[in-house]
């Protein structure tokens, strides 16, 4: 069975109903399978949306320059470094944040335009640009740690 996430809510429209009827769970069944302890989840989706386009050839050019210059691949707020905590596994592994976002329209992009954070620096990064409502520094976004560390 095929179901359309519907206005980003928990009403669902069941496709292979849709011909005949729509047919949408009821409010109080969503707020139900909301605030239910347990729930099904891993049914197929389908979701459209815009995506912006990024070069991979890109970020591994960034990854390059930054080893080159420093060595080794680490988080430029909080030092972390995937291959000294996992070994092999994280080998080569981090992140590339993009100093000015993408959202802000297609521009041509240099790989120092990019910056090596960790998956929950980065996170925190965009959090933060969310709340203040615009971009942020290279030297905020590296200030993330401070908060991290709670100073």
């Amino acid at each position: 069975m095929t179901r359309y996430l519907c206005d980003c809510t928990l009403d669902y429209i069941d496709a292979q109903r849709h011909s005949e009827t729509t047919s949408a769970v009821p409010s109080s069944a969503a707020t139900e399978l909301r605030d239910a302890p347990s729930t099904i989840e891993g049914e197929q989706v389908l979701v459209i949306h815009v995506s912006r386009e990024r070069h991979a050839g890109l970020v591994r050019r960034a990854k390059e320059n930054f080893r080159k210059t420093h060595g080794r691949l680490f988080c430029e707020a909080c030092g972390f470094d995937f291959q000294s905590k996992y070994g092999s596994l994280g080998k080569d592994f981090i992140e590339a944040h993009h100093v000015t976002p993408l959202t802000e329209g297609p521009r041509h992009t240099d790989p120092q335009d990019l910056m090596m954070l960790c998956a929950n620096c980065h996170r925190m990064v965009h959090r933060r640009m969310n709340q203040k409502g615009r971009t942020l520094t290279r030297d905020e976004s590296v200030d993330i740690a401070n908060l991290r560390r709670g100073t």
